[in-house]
């Protein structure tokens, strides 16, 4: 089951009717959705422990522990993913892309992304999806300058 968006959510943001994207069909997309977002994360942005989400659902985020603003962002760039699975299809998503396609009477260049500009919209600037990564607890240097030995280094 899906954790970052609902089925009535992904409705809701495509404006389709439940017999256009009945449940069944708009979970499975959510949770391809959710697992693209997911890895655009570079580190867990949770513990892997027994009693948080990624120990239930697999998942990076935790709606749960987000601020409400936070849960909105994700649940809109999991809805925009998903309408775009939906879409570009499955075999989109399992083929090879490449820079270059050529016919008879045609050159393509460049490749379609695998992650909806809608993703990257929703997200933009909020500093939810971060695509660099630091060190877990990383401790500062000692200040060469410091008279007193540093306690943790």
């Amino acid at each position: 089951m899906p954790t970052y968006a609902t089925a009535t959510d992904l409705r809701t943001y495509t404006g389709l009717s439940s017999t256009d994207l009945p449940d069944n069909e708009a979970n499975v997309l959510l949770v391809k959705a959710e697992r693209d977002l997911d890895g655009l994360v570079v580190v867990n942005t949770v513990e892997r422990t027994s009693e948080n989400t990624f120990a239930t659902t697999g998942r990076k985020f935790d709606p749960t522990t987000l601020a409400d603003w936070q849960q909105v962002v994700l649940r809109d760039a999991t809805c925009a993913q998903a309408e775009y699975r939906r879409e570009m299809g499955d075999a989109f998503f399992i083929r090879g892309q490449h820079h270059e396609v050529t016919g008879p009477d045609y050159t393509t260049k460049g490749r379609l992304p695998r992650i909806a500009p809608g993703v990257w919209v929703a997200v933009g600037g909020t500093g939810l999806i971060k695509r660099t990564t630091t060190t877990y607890q990383r401790v500062a240097p000692p200040d060469p300058l410091s008279t007193t030995e540093p306690e943790d280094y």
